[in-house]
């Protein structure tokens, strides 16, 4: 009896231990895998906190405002409706940071650490139930880690890491994964009401993060029946009210992008007609071949492909048709069988869907737009791999399990050397684009940001010899008569790409001339812009050299096109006001200065030449001592007294004012 009582009571203490040593396992790896994902983050991406501003950088972070109307009334408050989100965070990133590019690299670094830890967490749940991968409990959990650690650090993916401008694909991706894993821990029947709400506001802030969203409602819809392979009659017993709120989520990205087409100008103009549906889609069949291509093997990547769409069904349209028919005969066959592995293909397709289907975007090919696809592709490659290593080997074998972990740890050092070396190519615009240059010879709008560059760089000669590289692409316009070219614009789409490139090309040289003080140069290349595409910049440019040369006249007509176009630009009435005050026009002045100040209210120097104009105007209806004396104290009073041309209009603000008040008393 005494015996049978110490076998129980060591048994129990075994039990005991073991669930103790299971439990500190597990909070171990709870806290030790997100650790080692941000370690290899870091590691991975360390480099892009250096990367300077580029492509789209420039306008749509740092310049981006409120979208107005003619009148400068603010009608949104910030560049895209459809991506409020992300452009708020810009808004706080230029308050905080100023134009500093580490604090807006810092927080996509930190946002795409969030993505990773989202995409382990999902793993670790579905993983299991997506491919059997035998062996013991935390054989899947072991998955998810190399499956999330891969994709974390993989070169693909610094596209939308260290291209600032791409936080909206990184926060869509956010929001996605975050929707899917409310989803799933609310399933898991704990604290249901509370992942339920999540989800919802998750879905909601992602339809306003970016249009890749709208399919996360179909997503969900896919877990029920191909992951947890819920029965009809189950799933109508669920919430029907939470499931109508999420259907409803959609209407937000319809609502934003219908507020967009009636309020925001189309970004490119003429360039953002690419394509019918029907030959974006066929484009798209070589582009989802060429994305899993750069999956496997991640070279060379490519800031800006400028894809050419397809024209015709040859071999180069028909194989890739081939391809992604066979992937989507697969992925029926699988969702129709409702096999649990189906949800990989599924997923990927539904990621791709609103930008890489039939619905005509402005580039065919981006590889951001891939950032959370890839992460699926990945999973069933390894999920793959891992399945034929237990079916072909023996797994027991310790020199076959040392193997694999060399090779894991070997790709995952390939991975991290490639995304550092391609961060060096954010840090060096010149670079970049000559690597664009070098996957595409003939991309137009790489030869123009090659210039633009090279420029910013201080290398003039080498942007002017980018400038004859993209005008060596197309025909010369310089003797064709304008009203040709514009039916040539009318009833072609690559006669008005080439037109668009002919009249940039000339501007950014008459640009380069401009900045070199040579405005007489720059007024050949600006009157060839302007007679071929009299876009706003050309006509600005064009203003600005006829200012230069003193052609008054002229340049204020130039001018007056160019505000008819940018009713809002405030450099745009900064001319005005420069022409107007050496032409005399002391009211066309004022009105300039107003505008300029009605958009931007706090900008000192617009107040300090407005203060002054009221005060010497020749003309009696444009004095206004008394509001030039308030200015004036505002002025002094920012500047806490240290200004010396503040304090002269003080001074002349005040005699001013004393002089017209006496007149006023006498």
């Amino acid at each position: 009896m005494m015996n049978e009582r110490r076998v129980k009571s060591t048994t129990e203490a075994n039990v005991h231990s073991g669930s103790a040593g299971s439990a500190r396992f597990q909070f171990s790896r709870s806290i030790g895998e997100p650790v080692l994902i941000v370690f290899l983050i870091l590691l991975a991406y360390g480099g892009s906190l250096r990367g300077a501003f580029v492509f789209d950088d420039i306008g749509e972070v740092l310049d981006a405002g409120p979208v107005r109307s003619v009148t400068g009334t603010i009608l949104w408050p910030v560049a895209h409706p459809t991506r409020t989100v992300g452009d708020l965070m810009f808004l706080l990133n230029r308050r905080w940071g100023g134009v500093s590019p580490i604090g807006y690299h810092g927080v996509n670094l930190a946002l795409h650490g969030l993505v990773a830890l989202l995409l382990l967490g999902i793993l670790r749940r579905i993983l299991g139930r997506l491919c059997p991968m035998g062996q013991t409990v935390e054989t899947p959990g072991v998955w998810a880690l190399i499956i999330t650690a891969l994709w974390a650090v993989h070169p693909l993916q610094t596209q939308a890491v260290s291209y600032i401008v791409q936080r909206h694909e990184i926060l869509a991706s956010l929001f996605y994964l975050g929707t899917l894993y409310a989803y799933i821990r609310m399933r898991e029947g704990r604290g249901v009401v509370f992942w339920r709400w999540t989800c919802l506001v998750s879905a909601i802030l992602g339809m306003a993060s970016k249009e890749i969203m709208v399919t996360v409602p179909l997503a969900l819809l896919a877990y029920e029946s191909l992951v947890l392979r819920t029965s009809w009659r189950e799933f109508r017993q669920q919430a029907a009210s939470f499931w109508v709120l999420l259907a409803v989520t959609p209407l937000v990205t319809i609502t934003l992008v219908g507020l967009a087409l009636r309020i925001v100008s189309v970004p490119g103009g003429v360039l953002s007609v690419t394509a019918t549906p029907c030959r974006y889609a066929l484009t798209q069949a070589g582009v989802w071949v060429h994305y899993l291509k750069l999956i496997v093997w991640p070279w060379p990547l490519c800031l800006d492909y400028g894809w050419p769409i397809v024209r015709g069904m040859g071999a180069e349209v028909v194989l890739p048709l081939m391809a992604v028919g066979l992937g989507l005969g697969v992925t029926v066959y699988g969702v129709f069988r409702r096999r649990a592995w189906a949800f990989l293909p599924l997923m990927f397709g539904l990621v791709l869907l609103p930008t890489s289907s039939f619905l005509p975007l402005p580039d065919a090919a981006m590889e951001h737009r891939v950032y959370l696809a890839s992460a699926w592709v990945l999973t069933g490659l390894v999920c793959g791999v891992g399945w034929m290593l237990r079916r072909l080997m023996l797994p027991s074998v310790r020199w076959m399990k040392m193997a694999g972990v060399l090779f894991v740890v070997g790709v995952l050092g390939v991975g991290i050397f490639l995304t550092r070396e391609r961060n060096r190519d954010y840090v060096d615009p010149v670079r970049l684009w000559r690597g664009a240059l070098e996957v595409n010879p003939t991309n137009q709008r790489a030869w123009f940001h090659l210039g633009r560059a090279c420029r910013d760089a201080g290398q003039i000669e080498k942007s002017r010899l980018a400038m004859a590289g993209l005008l060596a692409l197309g025909p010369d316009y310089t003797s064709t008569d304008p009203v040709q070219l514009a039916e040539q614009a009318r009833v072609s789409v690559d006669a008005r790409r080439q037109i668009r490139y002919y009249a940039l090309a000339h501007t950014f040289l008459g640009v380069l001339d401009l900045d070199q003080n040579h405005p007489e140069l720059a007024l050949v290349h600006l009157r060839s812009a302007v007679r071929v595409h009299p876009d706003p910049e050309a006509l600005y440019n064009l203003a600005q050299a006829l200012y230069r040369l003193g052609t008054w006249g002229e340049a204020r007509a130039v001018c007056q096109r160019f505000l008819a176009l940018e009713p809002n630009d405030v450099e745009g009435w900064w001319l005005w006001a420069r022409i107007a005050r050496e032409q005399g026009d002391e009211g066309q002045t004022s009105l300039a200065l107003g505008k300029v100040l009605h958009l931007s209210p706090a900008d000192p120097t617009a107040r300090y030449e407005l203060a002054w104009l009221w005060v010497t105007a020749k003309d009696p209806a444009s004095r206004r001592p008394a509001e030039a004396l308030r200015v004036a104290r505002e002025l002094w009073a920012e500047s806490r007294g240290q200004s010396p041309k503040v304090r002269a209009l003080l001074e002349t603000a005040q005699k001013a004012d004393s002089k017209g008040f006496n007149q006023g008393m006498e």
